[in-house]
């Protein structure tokens, strides 16, 4: 029996949105030689025999030698073998939520741990089981914050993530939640005089990005502090973890509840997932959090085990009384984390962000010297906005390098943005990589 998922007139909105007139088009790339899902193995072959049938099949994929500046949220760190060998033990790998603690210590160990690093990342008291991705983190934490105030304005500041900025839209459509956006001032920053404009006693949460979406690193951190403590509103970041390692403590700059997207920290770029939420917040916040915590206590030998702690939030209690409808974590990817950040350690995750700020100063410096510009002053960390008057020319031209450039803002923020790119550098590129960008520019900038 055919199982179909969304209706016609769904068909229809999704088409639309992919600008394509119907589903073929959508697989137009491929050739129709290559989509017969009949491998046409022949009867009696050998495993080996297999193996050299289908591997012949895969070469006839054409993969080359991408560069990709891009990273808006997803970026391209390096994950050490080890990692890989480590999480894809059994023991790990078919880990999921322990609806039987008493015989999964081995899996609450490791979130424990990972719980334990995300406080020592953020500088806060308690940090959760880890959520589905950054975006939803970060959508849990206004509703976090409308849970705990009168006031029902949630305000966006506009360097956080437009896609995060969706998700929270789609979380908070079924409360009576107000949420207005305040704007960025010549440095690339939040304009903290616009936030002054429209601050109110029923402002529940103001939410900032650092470093923001465009790269840049929110640093008015005193007058956050001053209006926090004459509004009362809950203040809430949105931070890349591995930029911890050079700014400073979050808690410094007054945040309540910190959140994140965990994918620097040892999981690749995959296309986009899955990902790793991250969710922080003060302990006097801890019994709002959603999701799960666990904690350590001795059983009735004496002996340190895990337990799970404060679970009424989701599927053990009834629906409409619930913190928050998150059921599940990240399990494997949260141990992943844990992996790397272990491995590395503090030493080597400070030696890591600084080599994310130094690699990124290169790439700048290189795309200065053929006419591009700097859009904002405001320092940055892995990741910087830039303005070329032949942008989009020399971004296609590059493209057929296999060279991608960033991303292009106007597929963020409209036809304003139409010469600009948001471009990033991190700790995986050598010196080769910036050797082919440089000659590559050469050729196509005339």
């Amino acid at each position: 029996m055919h199982f179909f998922p969304h209706l016609p007139e769904n068909e229809i909105k999704i088409l639309k949105e992919l600008n394509v007139q119907n589903i073929n088009e959508l697989f137009s790339d491929i050739s129709s030689q290559n989509i017969n899902p009949e491998l046409k193995i022949p009867e009696g072959m050998s495993e080996l025999e297999v193996d050299r049938l289908l591997s012949s099949k895969a070469l006839k994929n054409n993969i080359s030698n991408v560069l990709s500046f891009a990273g808006a949220g997803i970026y391209p760190h390096y994950v050490p073998s080890v990692i890989d060998e480590i999480s894809g033990r059994g023991e790990y790998y078919t880990a999921y939520t322990p609806y039987q603690p008493e015989v999964s210590q081995g899996t609450l160990q490791t979130i424990y741990e990972f719980q334990s690093y995300i406080c020592a990342l953020t500088g806060l008291d308690v940090a959760n089981a880890s959520m589905y991705d950054g975006a939803t983190a970060l959508a849990e934490a206004c509703l976090l914050a409308l849970a705990n105030k009168k006031g029902k304005k949630i305000i966006l500041s506009a360097g956080v993530h437009p896609e995060y900025k969706k998700v929270i839209q789609t979380y908070l459509s079924c409360t009576d939640a107000e949420i207005e956006e305040v704007g960025l001032n010549e440095h690339g920053t939040t304009d903290i005089s616009k936030l002054k404009t429209i601050l109110d006693k029923d402002t529940a949460a103001v939410v900032i990005s650092n470093p923001n979406f465009f790269g840049n690193i929110e640093n008015e951190y005193n007058e956050f502090l001053n209006l926090k403590n004459e509004f009362g509103f809950i203040f809430i970041g949105s931070v890349n973890p591995v930029a911890q390692f050079v700014l400073k403590n979050s808690k410094h700059y007054g945040f309540d509840v910190v959140t994140g997207e965990g994918q620097p920290l040892g999981m690749y770029q995959s296309f986009g997932g899955p990902c790793l939420g991250f969710f922080a917040a003060s302990s006097k916040y801890a019994r709002k959090m959603p999701g799960r915590i666990v904690g350590l206590t001795t059983d009735a030998d004496g002996k340190d085990c895990f337990v799970l702690t404060l679970q009424a939030r989701e599927q053990h209690i009834r629906r409409d009384k619930a913190t928050s409808n998150i059921c599940s974590n990240q399990a494997l990817c949260a141990s992943r984390a844990t992996m790397y950040m272990s491995l590395l350690g503090k030493t080597g995750m400070q030696n890591l962000a600084a080599v994310n700020l130094k690699k990124s100063r290169r790439l700048l410096s290189i795309l200065e010297k053929y006419g591009f510009k700097k859009v904002f002053s405001a320092e940055f960390f892995n990741e910087f906005t830039v303005s070329h008057n032949q942008a989009e020319d020399i971004y296609n031209k590059l493209l057929q390098k296999d060279i991608v450039l960033g991303v292009k803002l106007s597929d963020f923020h409209g036809g304003s943005y139409n010469d600009k790119l948001l471009v990033c550098c991190t700790e995986n590129f050598l010196d080769e990589d910036f050797e082919r960008l440089e000659k590559s520019l050469k050729e196509v900038i005339k």
